[in-house]
C-alpha cells in the first residue's frame, strides 16, 4: 500500500553522522524528498551568510530537494534573525531543537534543557513564528526532561500557543534523562501526545529501525503524521522509501554497502574514526561485513 498521501516519512538529524559525503551519498540514492539537517548552534552571534551557506551546500546538492535546518539555542532574537537568513540561502523551513539530551548542551541550557521551561519554548516559538510564519516552523522534543507523564502537557501546549498550528512536531518518546534506555510504553506515549497536538501533524521518533516497527507504529496509532528514522536511516538507508510503498528497491544489505562504499568513492581518504563510525552505523559493531573489515584493516582497527 503506497501511504505517501498519508504520512510523512522523515529522515532524522544525527550530528556528527550526517558528514557531506553521507548526504551526497545518499542523496544520489534518493533515499528521501526532504532533508533534515544536524542542528546548527546559535549562541552568542547570529552566523554569517558565508557560514549558512557552506552548512546548506550539501543538502542542496539535488535541486527540488526540500531543506529544512534544525536551530538550537535559547536566545528568541538571534534564532529569529538566523532563520530568516537562511530561507534566504535556500533552506525550505526551520525546526527548533528542543530534544538534545548530550551533556555539553544541557549544561548551556540549550536543547533539551529548555523543556524544564515552557514559558522559554512559548516565547522561542511566538518569535520564530512571527519571523518566518508557522507554516515554515516545526520543533523537535523529547517527552520531557524527566518524567513524561506530567510535562508533556505543558510543553505541548507551549509549542502550540501562538496560533495553535506548526509546521509538524516531531517526538522522541523517551525523556532527557532517560537518555537512549530501553523502556516500554512508546505507544502509550505517542497515544497521550496526539491527545494535544489538534490539527498539527505528530511524528514518531525513537527506535525505528524497521518496515515492521513503523507500521506496528501506525497500525496502533492511526492519527499521526508520520514516522521519522535517524539511525534506521543508515541501517536501512531505503527505509524511508520502503515505507512510502515504493518497489524493486536494494535489499537491506546491498542498501548498505552502496551507501559505505559511496561514501569512499566521494572522499578516499575519508577520516578513520567516520569511517567506522559509519560502518557501526550500518552493519552494528563488530560486523562481517567484507568491505568494513577491509576498510577497517586499512585503519589498523581490527573488527
Amino acid at each position: 500500500m503506497n501511504q505517501k498521501s498519508r504520512y510523512s516519512f522523515l529522515p532524522g538529524p544525527m550530528e556528527g553522522a550526517m558528514t557531506p559525503e553521507a548526504i551526497a551519498t545518499l542523496t544520489r540514492l534518493d533515499v528521501c524528498d526532504e532533508w533534515i539537517t544536524p542542528f546548527l548552534r546559535v549562541s552568542e552571534n547570529c552566523p554569517k551568510e558565508r557560514i549558512l551557506r557552506e552548512f546548506l551546500a550539501p543538502f542542496l546538492l539535488e535541486k527540488g530537494k526540500l531543506v529544512t535546518v534544525q536551530l538550537m539555542g535559547g536566545n528568541a532574537l538571534l534564532l529569529a534573525k538566523t532563520a530568516e537568513k537562511l530561507l534566504n540561502c535556500g533552506a525550505t523551513a526551520i525546526d527548533l531543537n528542543f530534544g538534545c539530551p548530550s551533556g555539553t548542551v544541557l549544561s548551556h541550557g540549550a536543547g533539551g534543557a529548555l523543556l524544564r521551561t515552557p514559558t522559554a519554548i512559548r516565547e522561542i516559538v511566538q518569535t520564530l513564528a512571527e519571523a518566518v510564519g508557522e507554516e515554515q516552523l516545526s520543533a523537535k522534543i523529547r517527552g520531557g526532561f524527566s518524567d513524561f507523564e506530567t510535562e508533556i502537557e505543558p510543553i505541548l501546549e507551549a509549542l502550540l500557543a501562538p496560533k495553535g498550528k506548526l509546521r509538524r512536531i516531531v517526538l522522541h518518546y523517551r525523556s532527557v534523562r532517560e537518555g537512549y534506555q530501553k523502556i516500554p510504553g512508546a505507544i502509550p506515549r505517542f497515544q497521550k501526545a496526539l491527545t494535544f497536538t489538534g490539527s498539527t501533524a505528530l511524528i514518531a521518533n525513537g527506535e525505528i529501525f524497521t518496515e515492521e516497527a513503523a507500521n506496528h507504529l501506525l497500525t496502533a496509532l492511526p492519527s499521526l503524521g508520520g514516522i521519522m528514522c535517524a539511525r534506521g536511516l543508515f541501517r536501512d538507508p531505503f527505509l524511508l522509501r520502503r515505507l512510502e510503498g515504493r518497489k524493486n528497491l536494494p535489499a537491506r544489505e546491498e542498501a548498505g554497502e552502496m551507501l559505505y562504499r559511496g561514501v569512499f568513492a566521494i572522499a578516499p581518504d575519508f577520516p578513520p574514526g567516520k569511517a567506522i563510525e559509519l560502518g557501526n552505523l550500518i552493519w552494528g559493531g563488530k560486523n562481517a561485513n567484507p568491505h568494513f573489515q577491509e576498510q577497517a584493516a586499512r585503519f589498523n582497527r581490527p573488527y
